[in-house]
């Protein structure tokens, strides 16, 4: 069973020179939560970061829902979904 659908971003960290993957506060992670993507070529559009985006957020527990967008500011925005139960 999914909760509501969530947003996740994906930015460029001018300071460290690394895209980042943003994801929001649930009750279980109030802070929510930033994973560095090393070698992201800054494009959902590449087969390979997709695939490499899912591997990840289905490691957090999340899944990838339908659209994804660039936003102001060059962020990608990726719809989620959290899943009650992590994929194992």
């Amino acid at each position: 069973m999914t909760d509501d659908v969530l947003i996740a971003h994906i930015h460029h960290s001018q300071d460290a020179h690394i895209w980042r993957l943003r994801l929001p506060a649930t009750p279980e992670r109030p802070e929510g939560g930033s994973l560095d993507l090393p070698g992201f070529s800054g494009s959902l559009a590449d087969g390979d970061d997709a695939m490499r985006i899912e591997i990840i957020l289905r490691a957090e527990g999340y899944t990838p829902a339908m659209g994804r967008w660039r936003a102001e500011g060059g962020a990608f925005v990726v719809p989620i979904l959290k899943y009650s139960h992590p994929h194992i």
